[in-house]
């Protein structure tokens, strides 16, 4: 803001935590121009067989090797989901069955034989798909060129980029605009939230020391789990951060530890049968606790602290929010807030302000 007179309040409000400080009326936006073409990735590997029981945990830590390497232009974010059975052409199931078929083929008739005498289906020797989906800010040679090594990383594991034919997406595809790419996210592709009648998400910035066999082993869980019904799944979201998006901006108040975190991993769980929301609140409270307990593991190694994204409040006892949520910039915010609402008319849980009222009884909380 030009004036000084309320800088203070600009600061907090840019990544202080909404709905807490002030009420805003306008605000302006900065538009950037966007390139004439862009390319989106979208490369399945499954996450183990027998025979192949590392795939999924090798291609994370590939994608944590060179995530550091590759341009600022690309965004993208890896999946990992238990299989839904949903249906198409381009579906996972789908996407599976040509895989299996494909890998099966491979498979000498001694190693077929070991896994039948095992009680191995091999219809069903799978669990999990793991996709890394991307959109690169320009044409989809110069993509090709910078992510050319996830693509050719270990093609024995991968569902699309051996033998696809027309009624399959390439792993990389050029697109004229953002829209486009948008319109093609839909509920059998591994849409967004709206796709599910509900969702439980718990969400964590995650450094390269939490990357590790504790994870793996939560990740396996996800990978292994068998639905009741086509609408139910888990999934564990990572998106990569870098770029701009990693610059700390000393006009803004945003915890300096987002910017420094080397990713942002989610833990999502969908269903649609409300006799199953005790099951599937109750796993990702589990979750939630043995996310907080690797991050916290990490952390400590560092001298540093496990931080959370301050959107997703935590309802489940989480220790020490304020320094998750806001870092450093925490007790600043907490004068800044006496000052400019001193009564807490505005009110967020867990949000700054909200220590002095949690046990009141007759102040509005609904927020």
């Amino acid at each position: 803001p030009d004036s000084e007179e309320y800088k203070d309040l600009f600061w907090a409000i840019l990544g202080g935590g909404g709905g807490t400080y002030a009420i805003i009326l306008e605000y302006k936006m900065k538009l950037h121009i966007p390139p004439p073409s862009f390319a989106a990735l979208s490369l399945d590997f499954v996450w183990s067989t027998s025979l192949l029981p590392d795939c999924g945990r090798s291609a994370m830590d590939f994608w944590m090797s060179i995530q550091d390497t590759i341009p600022n232009e690309w965004g993208v974010y890896v999946v990992l989901s238990s299989l839904p059975s949903n249906h198409g052409d381009d579906d996972p199931p789908t996407r599976l069955a040509s895989w299996q078929n494909r890998h099966h083929r491979s498979v000498s008739k001694s190693q077929r034989r070991a896994l039948i005498d095992k009680g191995v289906s091999l219809a069903h020797d799978h669990s999990g798909l793991l996709t890394f989906h991307g959109l690169y800010w320009g044409p989809i040679d110069e993509a090709r060129k910078s992510i050319q090594q996830l693509l050719d990383f270990r093609p024995e594991c991968q569902l699309r980029t051996i033998d696809y034919s027309d009624s399959f997406m390439p792993p990389l595809e050029s697109l004229p605009t953002f829209e486009s790419y948008q319109s093609g996210i839909t509920c059998s592709r591994g849409g967004g939230l709206g796709c599910y009648d509900r969702i439980s998400n718990k969400p964590l910035f995650v450094t390269p020391p939490m990357v590790n066999n504790d994870l793996y082993d939560i990740l396996d869980n996800i990978a292994n789990f068998q639905g009741n019904d086509p609408s139910e799944g888990f999934g564990f979201m990572w998106t990569a951060l870098g770029g701009a998006a990693s610059v700390m901006n000393p006009h803004t108040s945003i915890n300096s530890g987002f910017r420094s975190a080397f990713g942002n991993g989610a833990f999502n769980g969908y269903w649609s049968d409300r006799a199953r929301d005790d099951f599937f609140t109750g796993f990702s409270r589990e979750f939630g606790r043995s996310m907080y307990d690797i991050a916290d593991k990490a952390a400590a190694k560092n001298d540093s602290i496990a931080y959370m994204y301050v959107n997703y409040p935590d309802t489940d006892g989480l220790r020490g929010w304020e320094n998750r949520y806001f870092g450093e910039s925490y007790d600043k915010l907490v004068t800044i807030k006496q000052k400019y609402d001193p009564t807490n008319v505005l009110l967020k849980f867990q949000g700054v302000g909200w220590p002095s009222l949690q046990d009141s009884t007759d102040t509005c909380k609904s927020n």
